[in-house]
């Protein structure tokens, strides 16, 4: 049986890439499925190394339960399954039969192609068809070189005989596992880092700063800045923050929502879990209830250092203070989260805490 080897290699894969090229600039996508064997899958095999003629070697119409696969490349025993469609023709939904037969038989690898794009499978690996699919080549779309060297690592004769191609196989499919598991992991452990986030992130953020401008920001306008980077409400951010104010961990559901459809990109002048705090903190001094005079004053008294700030202290074209309107909102947003009763249970002009967030500031 031939095999090519050494400097053979070289001419090979040299003529592989030329034979890519030349499909890269034929018009192949009318081609049936007689000539897509015969004037692609035939010739890319021949300069694999596999014997096209040997009918003992590359099978043709191999039969698995009464069924037949295009091609059963044999060294030995069975050792690729090998299924073509027309070009253009669209796999999606031949895998399954495919595979089936590839089990059925033990066979360790299988492919299926229209000519142009070529899915590789380790058929007998576990898990839905796709998460056996470890590695796709479209001769049309993809590097040449690339194409001729991924050919050859899977499916020149060589390395089927050695299962060379089954190791550099399964080690690519632990690779896109891995890879699943990092591409869902990333934007979990971003959103726990930026909603939980410790205090090493804050003074990062802190001494990056200063190192490139001089400046050292404090810990509220790195919080602020953050909130805005993110556009979502931060919890926890700071470590001296009490724990005993609101149930903080329950702030974030309708809040965010409400905050990323209503909010746009205008943000209260200091960082919205610190007025959610306060308000509800003051609400807490003041027994629960208090007018809305009263409670702009307490927050105030909680908030002053941030409060002062120029653009807290701004006009806006209402008239009104930022800081106080600010502070409305929150309670609007505290309404909608049910720490605070609607104006129809408090009374008009009243705030009050609804019973169960007064009772958890009362427990601790």
């Amino acid at each position: 049986m031939r095999t090519i080897t050494g400097e053979n290699m070289t001419v090979a894969r040299s003529k592989l890439v030329e034979f890519i090229k030349e499909l890269k600039s034929t018009d192949i996508m009318g081609f049936d499925e007689a000539k897509t064997k015969q004037m692609i899958v035939l010739r890319i095999l021949d300069l694999l190394g596999w014997n096209i003629f040997d009918v003992d070697e590359v099978v043709p119409e191999y039969g698995v339960s009464n069924r037949r696969v295009d091609y059963s490349l044999v060294a030995g025993n069975n050792k690729v399954f090998l299924e073509v469609k027309k070009t253009g023709e669209n796999l999606e939904g031949h895998q399954g039969q495919l595979l089936m037969y590839a089990f059925e038989e033990g066979v360790k690898l299988a492919i299926l192609t229209n000519g142009i794009v070529w899915q590789f499978f380790l058929p007998l690996k576990e898990g839905k068809w796709e998460q056996r699919r470890f590695f796709t080549i479209d001769i049309l779309r993809q590097n040449a070189e690339e194409v001729a060297q991924r050919f050859e690592d899977f499916l020149s004769k060589e390395n089927v005989m050695s299962g060379v191609a089954i190791n550099k196989a399964e080690e690519v499919l632990e690779i896109q596992k891995k890879q699943v598991v990092i591409t869902e992991t990333l934007p979990k452990a971003w959103n726990e880092l930026i909603s939980k986030p410790d205090e090493r992130l804050v003074e990062l953020l802190i001494d990056k700063t200063e190192k490139m401008c001089g400046y050292r920001p404090s810990k509220i306008e790195v919080i602020g800045f953050l909130e805005r980077r993110v556009k979502l409400p931060l919890l926890n951010i700071l470590t001296e923050t009490p724990k005993n104010a609101y149930e903080a961990a329950e702030s974030v559901t309708k809040t965010t929502k409400t905050t990323i459809d209503k909010g746009g990109d205008e943000y209260t002048c200091v960082p919205r879990i610190l007025l959610r705090e306060a308000v509800v903190k003051a609400l807490g001094k003041l027994g629960g209830r208090a007018p809305r005079k009263i409670v702009h004053e307490k927050v105030y008294e909680i908030l002053k250092e941030c409060l002062e700030k120029p653009r807290c202290q701004e006009k806006l074209p209402s008239g009104e203070i930022r800081w106080k309107k600010d502070v409305d909102w929150t309670r609007d947003q505290l309404k909608i989260d049910g720490f605070i009763k609607p104006p129809e249970e408090s009374g008009r002009g009243i705030w009050e805490l609804t019973k169960k967030r007064l009772g958890v500031l009362q427990k601790n």
